[in-house]
């Protein structure tokens, strides 16, 4: 049964990627236009920087779990490697614990701060785009990442067992 919620996070990490992917484009589109038309009429695009700025939320938010799912984050394993293997499985065990407790509660205040800007009405200033999609988008992005880290954990914990 775990198995298969593990495959659904790890999927639904995965394709939140796709997000990304469709930002990114957009981004390149965005600033090359405004680029062009700086330079071609001295008539730049009105918002860009907000724009680009709400989209690198996205960007980054979108990938962070499929990242962690693939093992693509920072490590140390100079030191990690050196390790006995019983201290190798505590230490992944506690980094992932760690990052678990944090992340939650990363998603859940991010999820806090999302319905108090969207109740008090907060926007961005030139283009008068609400901020709180953007900060609900790093709640989800967060509450994802813990969730593969969740699996994680429990990968951890099954192979300390063995």
């Amino acid at each position: 049964m775990f198995n298969l919620i593990g495959r659904i996070i790890i999927q639904a990490s995965k394709s939140a990627t796709y997000v990304g992917r469709v930002v990114i484009i957009i981004m390149v589109l965005l600033v090359v236009t405004e680029v062009a038309l700086r330079f071609l009429f001295n008539q730049p695009l009105l918002g860009v920087a907000e724009i680009i700025s709400y989209s690198l939320v996205v960007l980054v938010f979108s990938a962070l779990a499929w990242a962690e799912a693939e093992g693509s984050h920072i490590s140390i394993p100079v030191l990690f490697d050196r390790l006995p293997p019983r201290f190798q499985s505590a230490a992944s065990v506690f980094t992932n614990f760690l990052s678990f407790s944090i992340l939650g509660l990363i998603c859940w205040q991010s999820f806090v701060y999302a319905r108090d800007q969207w109740l008090e009405g907060y926007f961005s200033a030139v283009l008068h785009i609400p901020n709180f999609p953007f900060i609900y988008v790093v709640g989800l992005g967060s509450g994802l990442y813990a969730l593969v880290v969740l699996v994680n954990l429990i990968n951890s914990l099954q192979k300390r067992e063995k």
